[in-house]
């Protein structure tokens, strides 16, 4: 289940009972990874299309989002390159 207000996401997981508060971006990315697999340079590609961050930035915040997400057990993803 998710709810979204302004800049926040809260997103229910029911595996473990547990409610996380996630930012906008946090939130996009997740969406874009329960869409389908996709690998890690395809979301960073798309990410800085739709913002002005540059791509180290946008890539290291990719990468530890996915990596947070397996912990919370929000997303099962093997990272890939391309």
């Amino acid at each position: 289940m998710r709810r979204t207000w302004g800049e926040e996401a809260v997103i229910y997981n029911e595996a473990s009972g547990r409610t996380h508060l996630l930012d906008a971006f946090s939130d996009w990315l997740l969406q874009q990874l329960e869409a389908g697999p996709v690998a890690v340079e395809a979301l960073v590609d798309r990410a800085v299309a739709e913002t002005a961050a540059d791509r180290g930035s946008i890539e290291a915040h990719v990468v530890n989002a996915i990596e947070s997400f397996e912990r919370l057990g929000l997303a099962d993803i093997q990272m890939r390159h391309r």
